[in-house]
């Protein structure tokens, strides 16, 4: 397929999927009376916003790691220190000041001076790959399309920092290939915001890029211990603090349905069955751990077997991607935005061989980003059906990868390997 046709494809999808969500959504409320979540993908309204309330509010007494336990990285709390200015956080409850003016401009500076930076950024990214290919027009309709997709909106939604992540993110796919260095800093910085990044280390081994991935790791690294000693208590007691905030979220919350609603990964996935006929009690020969390690491997090896004899890097990256938004613990439906790098790539990229493999991609990567909550199995608790459909499309782009898409790797030959 061409440049143009894979960008109405996925754009086509996308707005397809509002739409028959918003009918369905106006038919449940209003032909059947049917309230909150049902019709609806996203946060009760009462909690909308708040995970950028909660964050300012944890940095606001500079001891965001003993008081809160946060599991933030240091640098992206440098930055909600900023924003926490606005209030005062230290004597007012997030929910009151979320309503305040105050609030509301903070939040709307973050996210829509954000929104506006990942926007800009779609679109130069567009104008110089695909310049000549696709119209201005249609440069703007994939842009608009992909800043109004189900993932984006919900984490507008939550006000969650990632957006800011994403930003960097996508400078990272924009200059990989083209400007190895200025691409390992920008992904050093994205690793510095939210921790899961760092499973992109994973390219520079691919590439054999070794010089790139000590930039890579020295910009994230140093950056993230420099902001770690800008808080109260000492480099070493937050790194201590932090750590052990991390493995008690990988762990998950006690509430078993908390590890489930509104996510998309593997961890959830393997809980659903349960908790989807309301089993909050997972029996110990089905903890997530047991099955997790071995599946994620698995599937990871299998990838890096193929990823290693790829010539298309955008392949890498959109697999890279998928894989670690799908393994992350815990993986909230924000984090599909990681996704939206690849669809841009995706479309940008020449044609491959095969028309139906390029229509394959278009599919997956668009359902990826549309609302799918059409059922919800524990209303209570926001249990929908586009978890465990969310949690089938990451991996099912992986594998589909692996078993039909040939056509750019390069033969293995044993022999030479085994010489080199």
């Amino acid at each position: 397929m061409k440049q143009r046709q894979k960008a109405i494809l996925v754009t086509g999808i996308i707005l397809a999927g509002y739409i028959i969500f918003g009918i369905f959504s106006y038919v449940l409320r209003h032909n059947y009376g049917m309230g909150y979540p049902h019709g609806g993908f996203l946060f009760p309204a009462g909690d909308r916003y708040m995970d950028f309330f909660n964050v300012n509010q944890m940095v606001s007494g500079n001891r965001p790691y003993q008081d809160y336990r946060s599991s933030y990285p240091p640098l992206i709390l440098v930055i909600a220190k900023v924003f926490s200015l606005f209030a005062d956080y230290l004597h007012v409850a997030p929910q009151e000041i979320k309503n305040t003016t105050a609030g509301k401009l903070s939040l709307w500076i973050c996210m829509g001076g954000f929104t506006l930076l990942n926007a800009s950024l779609m679109y130069v990214t567009l104008k110089k790959r695909a310049d000549g290919v696709l119209p201005m027009i249609l440069r703007w309709i994939v842009v608009i399309a992909l800043v109004c997709t189900a993932p984006y909106i919900f984490m507008i939604d939550r006000g969650n920092y990632l957006i800011i992540s994403l930003l960097f993110f996508m400078g990272f796919a924009f200059f990989y290939g083209e400007n190895d260095t200025l691409a390992a800093i920008f992904l050093g910085l994205t690793a510095a915001i939210k921790i899961y990044p760092l499973f992109f280390g994973l390219i520079y081994l691919l590439d054999r890029k070794w010089l790139k991935m000590l930039i890579f790791i020295l910009s994230g690294g140093l950056l993230t211990l420099i902001t770690f000693a800008f808080w109260n208590g000492g480099l070493m007691e937050n790194v201590i603090a932090f750590k052990n905030a991390v493995t008690s979220y990988g762990e998950g919350h006690a509430h078993e349905a908390l590890n489930v609603y509104f996510s998309v990964g593997l961890t959830s996935a393997i809980r659903f069955p349960y908790i989807s006929q309301r089993i909050y009690d997972l029996p110990l020969s089905s903890h997530p751990l047991r099955y997790y390690v071995g599946i994620g491997t698995m599937l990871t090896l299998m990838s890096l077997w193929c990823l290693f004899r790829e010539k298309q890097s955008w392949k890498k990256i959109m697999v890279l991607s998928a894989l670690m938004v799908w393994l992350t613990p815990n993986s909230y439906m924000y984090n599909l935005t990681y996704m939206i790098p690849s669809v841009l790539l995706y479309i940008m990229a020449e044609p491959t061989e095969r028309k139906w493999v390029d229509i394959v991609y278009a599919c997956i990567l668009g359902l990826m980003l549309i609302p799918k909550a059409y059922y919800y199995f524990v209303p209570e608790f926001y249990i929908s059906v586009a978890i465990i459909i969310d949690a089938i499309l990451l991996p099912a782009l992986v594998l589909f990868y692996i078993l039909f898409d040939r056509t750019s790797r390069e033969k293995f030959k044993w022999k030479k390997q085994v010489e080199a």
